[in-house]
């Protein structure tokens, strides 16, 4: 869920890390967020990382390393971390762009945590994205669930549109709550919103329009799961997005994925996110082709990526890939994993840290 806004001025303090860019997080208290709105196109676009789905008493990485900042390199952008809803947790390193918690303190299992991640820009241009992590009770296994938007769809302005979260599932059979939100465009009646099957009239007259949505399910575990779908209005050959990267990959090994669309249409901009698996930086994640170090795990694990293009007439296409990365006995320490990867922010900002002691510094 995004939701743009601006932090108080008073709480924003000013930090410069590699002499390029600030980056500071700062846990502030606050109500989880039920309205969402994409980001400015010439402001920044925050990242929180990817949904997490954890056992107790285990650290937890909060990654806003894939936070996308356009502008002048002589000045700041500045990161915001804050809790809005669950359980109480104590957020370590509140001054650095990777927050990690543990999960040993909580007492009421299983639980569901959301944080938000805001950036703002030296024009005072504000983006915030959210992040959640389910915590499963002890003993409760590798318990999973999925949330499934339906494919993009092109139409008509003017027609009636139907979402679709069937192919939402739960690996343990449990009924799942939906939820569905409007994350962009212009504002529609969704009808059925807890349902797997909402529907709605498109508006009529707007073309080279886009429409955004959210699906987030939760089963009686609370473990949530989210996915997005985009509803184009156009009449004319909408685009194609491609996705392409290895199945598999071993731990420590560098992953390059390549997208775009495969019409021959301009492109105004390229987003690629981490939807699932432990957060890893990638290298250029407003550019088609972009790298990051497959982590180490303690099991195989899956990681999921979109890429969302945006052509210059406003219409977007986005394509999902996964890959599996295999256990090779290399020991795991989540922070490492995402300091391996250097953070390009587009177009010139770089921003390097490094470990020591377990503690980041830049």
């Amino acid at each position: 869920m995004k939701k743009r806004c601006s932090p108080p001025h008073s709480r924003m303090p000013h930090c410069r890390y590699g002499g390029a860019v600030a980056l500071c997080i700062l846990a502030m208290s606050g109500n989880p967020v039920l309205s969402a709105q994409n980001p400015p196109s010439s402001g920044p676009h925050a990242d929180a990382g990817p949904e997490q789905i954890v056992n107790a008493n285990e650290q937890v990485i909060l990654n806003g390393r894939n936070s996308i900042y356009q502008g002048d390199t002589h000045h700041a952008a500045q990161f915001y971390w804050q809790q809005t809803a669950g359980p109480q947790v104590v957020l370590h390193h509140p001054t650095e762009p990777i927050s990690f918690f543990s999960t040993a303190g909580l007492t009421t299992l299983p639980a569901l945590l959301r944080f938000s991640l805001t950036v703002t820009d030296p024009d005072q241009h504000s983006h915030t994205d959210f992040v959640t992590v389910s915590v499963r009770r002890p003993g409760a296994g590798e318990t999973l669930i999925q949330a499934d938007a339906g494919p993009d769809q092109n139409i008509a302005p003017g027609s009636q549109v139907i979402l679709d979260g069937q192919n939402s599932a739960s690996n343990t059979g449990e009924a799942l709550h939906y939820q569905w939100q409007q994350t962009e465009g212009i504002p529609v009646i969704l009808e059925n919103a807890e349902s797997a099957h909402p529907f709605f009239t498109s508006p009529p007259g707007e073309y080279s329009k886009t429409l955004g949505f959210q699906l987030t399910v939760n089963n009686a575990q609370q473990l949530s799961a989210s996915d997005q779908v985009i509803i184009n209005l156009t009449q004319k050959i909408p685009p194609v997005a491609f996705a392409t990267g290895p199945q598999t990959t071993e731990e420590g090994r560098t992953v390059t994925l390549k997208g775009g669309i495969t019409n021959d249409l301009p492109l105004k901009a390229i987003r690629w996110t981490q939807l699932q698996g432990p957060p890893v930086t990638l290298s250029t994640p407003a550019q088609g082709v972009t790298t990051f170090i497959a982590p180490a795990v303690s099991r195989d694990q899956t990681l999921t990526f979109e890429l969302q293009a945006t052509t210059k007439s406003g219409v977007q296409a986005s394509k999902k890939i996964s890959l599996q990365v295999t256990d090779n006995g290399h020991p795991v320490n989540g922070l490492r994993n995402l300091m391996q990867t250097r953070l390009q922010v587009t177009p010139f900002n770089r921003i390097d840290f490094t470990i020591t002691n377990g503690s980041l510094v830049s």
